[in-house]
């Protein structure tokens, strides 16, 4: 992981986002404590077993409020 964002620094990437499946529920725990070591935020449902996890290249000046506006391109055209 650290090759990876070491990479993905040297690429100018401001954002990660992906999910976990709910096939990897069986060990939830030991993957939010490994993407949390490397500065992700884990956002788990635990009764749905589905789960998002999402990093910020703060390095770069990267804000939660740009990755809103990315994700969401109606609200980031209308102002």
């Amino acid at each position: 992981m650290n090759a990876i964002l070491k990479l993905v620094d040297q690429m100018n990437i401001r954002f990660i986002t992906g999910w976990i499946s709910s096939v990897d529920w069986d060990h939830i725990n030991r993957s939010e404590r490994f993407y949390s070591k490397f500065g992700f935020e884990c956002d788990l449902n635990h009764e749905t077993k589905y789960g998002t996890i999402t990093w910020i290249n703060q390095s770069l000046g990267a804000t939660r409020e740009e990755l809103k506006d990315l994700m969401n391109p109606i609200r980031a055209r209308s102002e």
